[in-house]
């Protein structure tokens, strides 16, 4: 005992020597890190790396301890402003958090005691038995639970990933907001910030009550409210990135688009094609995409709650995207699709797929051709592997983008009345006008002044 009390003051006594000995260096940090001004102008040298690396040491400290997640969610709005601040960490805690759930669902008590101390483990596993939304909620805001500890803890438990998912995203959000609070504004808060955070918290809570009830119909308003949610933040986040990438979109013909149900087809050449038109268009857009990405994690559960439509290429289930399509389409909704099916080198053409003109037959909606061009000194060669797979093709990092909306089309029906109409003929006639819209996307890039270097966002 003696020895413990001797080594502990010989600390104390060592950390406060050491402080006078360095008091006129940490006194200028000191002054440094106040001057929000300075700190930012010295990181500014670093680009996106700075904000990259606060995003990766605020998921790595989920799992080490020693990190202090509180004070780095306070630096990233504090250096970066509400806004951006709240985004930073909110997705990196929220990214950290599920990582977190999962591995200790896969892998176990085991793995979960590397990171997390068995007493801890132990002690709030009880509490949580049973437990559902609201708290693991609370459990990540408040200070009296050990927020990180209670991935390991619901990972553990019988919540469901759904549930946790859920609980995440709220309880991160409250946490994260109040610490950007505290980092944007200090103790000069506007007016402004306090009544939107309050009506977010009173949101919260309205959507608790109505994903709690039990009956049908409010589980529906959950359900939706659910969709529109993961939509809004999936386009934040969009934004976001490019804005930090300086990618811009300039768009055309955007009058051309009627309102209610539609189809706008067009042409993919880059792997990011689909990430763009969620930006241009206020009203939620749903998209014909390959089946593989329904199954990736956090994104395929995303997609498959935002009503996103797996096509089963070369299998018994491939008729089922076009039926749930036609579904959409008489609800009102916008679907898009790229014809061709797959990413196609830039000058290049393969026959179009005939599902477009067939679900403007049997709806009746119109098809609005879309020609879209990213200059080839914008385009990167990405190599990933998937499933075991190699696969590769273009992305687009950074520089601009020109899309051009064509006017409504429709399928003739009149061939129907002597002969079945020509499927194939009738789906060439639309991949010729959305490649003659992107000759115009090309022409507009030569004609635009070289000599203008920072484009305005046509966001």
């Amino acid at each position: 005992m003696f020895k413990q009390n001797f080594l502990k003051t010989a600390l104390i006594f060592t950390a406060l020597l050491s402080v006078w000995i360095f008091r006129q260096p940490i006194m200028v940090a000191l002054r440094w890190i106040s001057n929000r001004e300075a700190v930012s102008a010295s990181l500014q040298p670093l680009g996106i790396w700075g904000p990259v690396a606060l995003f990766v040491l605020l998921i790595l400290q989920v799992f080490l301890a020693f990190i202090p997640g509180q004070a780095l969610m306070v630096a990233c709005s504090y250096l970066y402003g509400f806004w951006y601040g709240l985004f930073l960490t909110w997705t990196g805690l929220f990214v950290g958090g599920q990582a977190a759930f999962w591995l200790a669902r896969r892998y176990g008590r085991p793995f979960a005691e590397r990171w997390v101390s068995p007493k801890v483990l132990s002690k709030w596993d009880e509490a949580a038995k049973d437990q559902t939304v609201p708290f693991y909620v609370a459990a990540l805001v408040l200070p009296i639970f050990p927020n990180d500890a209670m991935c390991y803890v619901a990972g553990l438990g019988k919540i469901s990933s759904r549930r946790f998912t859920l609980a995440n995203m709220f309880g991160r959000g409250i946490a994260c907001v109040l610490a950007s609070i505290v980092g944007a504004y200090r103790t000069q808060i506007p007016l402004s910030i306090w009544i939107g955070s309050a009506i977010i918290v009173t949101f919260i809570c309205i959507t608790w009550k109505l994903l709690n009830k039990r009956n049908h119909s409010n589980k529906s308003v959950g359900k939706e409210w659910l969709a529109n949610s993961i939509y809004t933040i999936s386009r934040f986040a969009l934004k976001v990135y490019a804005i930090l990438s300086h990618r811009t979109c300039k768009v055309s013909g955007l009058e051309n688009l009627p309102k209610g149900a539609k189809i706008i087809a067009l042409n993919h050449t880059v792997g990011c094609d689909p990430l763009h038109l969620p930006l241009i268009l206020e009203e939620k857009v749903h998209f014909l995409l390959q089946d593989g990405y329904f199954s990736m994690p956090v994104i395929g559960w995303m997609l498959k709650e935002i009503e996103q439509i797996p096509v089963y290429r070369g299998t018994e289930r491939a008729k089922e995207a076009l039926t749930q399509a036609c579904d959409l389409l008489r609800e009102g909704k916008t679907i898009v699709i790229f014809p061709e099916g797959q990413e196609v080198p830039v000058g290049e053409r393969i026959p179009a797929k005939t599902g477009v003109v067939r679900m403007a037959l049997e709806t009746g909606a119109p098809i609005i051709p879309l020609g879209t061009h990213v200059p080839p000194k914008s385009l990167n060669t990405v190599h990933i592997t998937w499933k075991g797979e190699k696969c590769s093709g273009f992305w687009q990092f950074t520089g601009k983008r020109y899309m051009h909306f064509g006017t409504p089309w429709n399928p003739d029906r009149s061939a129907s009345d002597t002969k079945p109409l020509d499927f194939h003929s009738a789906t060439k006639e639309l991949m010729d006008q959305i490649y003659s819209l992107v000759d115009e996307a090309k022409k507009e890039v030569v004609c635009e002044s070289p000599t203008s270097l920072s484009p305005i966002p046509q966001w």
